[in-house]
């Protein structure tokens, strides 16, 4: 829109020249009939002096020629500067109306085209490309009653979510986001999936959740993954979120592929390209994958002689599952602790490698199974101030309606625990909860 409003007023400074140059300046130059005529004048002056010079002419004729030819002279520049004064004024007067209206016009079509109550930016913000957040607020106000009078406009709701993801105002975007999916239907882009999908991980991010990609997240990085192509910035930053979500269920392999596949697929020398290996590596490094790599293959070997040998080591078997608990690999710690279970039902070290094994696969405020609630119960049988199993067993205790045993749960377990621990103050919370 701005664009529109420069070129109309360099049309209007072309025509301003125009005018100015072409026709005010040559109308001065340009040899009129009175400037002939005075001339004419002139010329029949010099030739009378010459003839009275020669004897041509008496004194009395000179006399009378010259006056009259001096008198026609005057007569000719009274008038020429009559004339010039009436172009002059009317020069004027065109001017006078001209600039106003090229003003006017101008002002008319940046009110229409342009932000009139948009306040200047800095000096510092135009050089450093920073757009202040009254222009996002404006333009967000502007999207409201644009999508108050057309609230099926796709568009608008898509300027609505970036600029509220742009504010940082993450809940509200993350509605408008559902809403552009629902508008979109079936024909919804990649991109927009994307977008949605990092809000959500912003979400998570804000309320500093345990995971960053949830599964709907996951669900969604899933799909625009699926719709862009492996060598766009939104197919390449698809997987990048879907390796994230790999290394936090613990699957390295899953993440490493996915690593190998943008690195392949993505475009040399590109900005999004460069940004999504530069957090690759600090993953690698959060993760100390370059080392847990090294331990992978170690358990990995360590497996393999197990089952091959048929091992009745209990010791070997819970070795196995302790490693594997700690790559995250929670599917083959199961087997491990079951395997040390089977050796030996007794050995609380086994079940609570089981256990904990069986809780992390468990999904995110889901009720525990069956299975893995007898694991605690018996955990708790064996050590009554097990803190996981406390924390569990009230939980269930709590889905079952049973606050008040949850709450004994609960106050035995924060007895154990140091008063200035996260834990001790988290525990806190959920008793006070569960006696409001």
């Amino acid at each position: 829109m701005m664009s529109i409003f420069y070129l109309i007023v360099f049309v209007a400074i072309l025509i301003i020249i125009y005018v100015y140059f072409y026709i005010i300046k040559i109308k001065f130059t340009h040899l009129g009939i009175m400037e002939g005529n005075i001339g004419l004048y002139k010329q029949q002056i010099s030739e009378l002096k010459r003839d009275y010079s020669l004897g041509y002419i008496n004194s009395d004729e000179f006399k009378n020629i010259n006056d009259e030819l001096s008198r026609r002279i005057l007569n000719s520049k009274s008038s020429n500067s009559n004339e010039a004064t009436i172009e002059n004024k009317n020069f004027v007067l065109l001017y006078k109306l001209l600039i106003p209206l090229i003003l006017i016009f101008a002002f008319l079509m940046y009110g229409i085209n342009g932000r009139p109550n948009m306040p200047d930016f800095s000096l510092s913000s135009r050089i450093n490309d920073e757009i202040p957040n009254i222009y996002w607020q404006l333009t967000l106000e502007d999207m409201n009653k644009k999508i108050i009078g057309n609230p099926v406009d796709l568009e608008f709701h898509l300027v609505k979510a970036n600029i509220l993801t742009t504010l940082g105002k993450t809940q509200e975007s993350i509605k408008i986001w559902e809403k552009v999916l629902e508008l979109s239907g079936e024909d919804t882009e990649a991109s927009h999936l994307l977008s949605y999908g990092e809000a959500l991980v912003s979400q998570n991010i804000e309320k500093k959740s345990e995971y960053l990609i949830s599964e709907k997240a996951l669900e969604i990085f899933q799909k625009s993954s699926s719709l862009a192509p492996a060598n766009s910035e939104v197919g390449g930053l698809s997987k990048y979120y879907l390796s994230v979500a790999a290394l936090e269920q613990g699957n390295l392999d899953k993440a490493h592929s996915l690593w190998e596949e943008i690195k392949q697929a993505a475009p040399e020398e590109t900005a999004w390209k460069e940004s999504v290996l530069l957090n690759i590596s600090k993953l690698q490094e959060k993760y100390s994958l370059n080392e847990n790599r090294q331990i992978l293959s170690m358990v990995d070997r360590l497996e393999k002689r197990l089952l091959e040998n048929k091992s009745n080591s209990i010791n070997d078997w819970k070795k196995l599952g302790r490693a594997s608990l700690v790559l995250k690999q929670f599917q083959r710690a199961e087997r491990s602790y079951r395997r040390a279970v089977e050796l030996n039902n007794e050995d609380i070290e086994a079940i609570e490698g089981l256990a904990e094994a069986r809780l992390y696969q468990n999904k995110k405020n889901t009720v525990v199974d069956k299975v893995t609630l007898n694991l605690f119960k018996k955990i708790l049988s064996i050590n009554q101030n097990h803190p996981l199993a406390l924390w569990v067993i009230s939980e269930d205790e709590v889905a079952n309606g049973n606050k008040f045993k949850a709450i004994i749960l609960l106050q035995k377990l924060i007895a154990n625990l140091p008063q200035d621990s996260d834990e001790y103050i988290l525990v806190l919370k959920r008793i006070e909860e569960l006696q409001n």
